[in-house]
């Protein structure tokens, strides 16, 4: 049986000898990211593992840019850096693509941006579907 933990040590090993580690200018984070942080940083989580013959999980890696701060009417805004996060994210799909092992197969499902919570960031959210034999 595999737990969620294992999903993201998997995903974890998997990136942490990618070209993304040389290409992101912060850090790779299992669950959270430092909220303080201001580099680009990859997040690494999982929702619960079913507990089935065949087990089912989705797991998530967000990759974060900080925003560019712009001059709008004379007022700073915030934009997300949308050439940076396209460039990280061709680099990422291209690393979680569909995968298949004795025991298990994910494939990236989702893809999208989204607004940090935490911080005032933006990331790519993407989603991936895991199938696990559990015999």
């Amino acid at each position: 049986m595999k737990t969620a933990l294992d999903i993201v040590d998997l995903l974890w090993e998997k990136l942490d000898s990618s070209d993304l580690k040389l290409e992101i200018t912060g850090s790779f984070c299992k669950h959270r990211r430092d909220p303080d942080s201001d580099k680009e940083d990859v997040v690494i989580s999982c929702q619960p593992v079913s507990n089935e013959q065949l087990q089912k999980a989705m797991a998530e890696v967000n990759i974060y840019v900080p925003d560019l701060v712009v001059l709008m009417n004379e007022v700073e805004d915030r934009q997300p850096n949308h050439t940076r996060l396209q460039y990280l994210a061709t680099i990422a799909a291209e690393i979680l693509r569909d995968s298949w092992t004795d025991e298990l197969n994910y494939d990236l499902k989702e893809q999208g941006l989204v607004k940090g919570k935490e911080s005032p960031d933006h990331y790519i959210n993407m989603k991936l579907e895991f199938f696990i034999i559990n015999i």
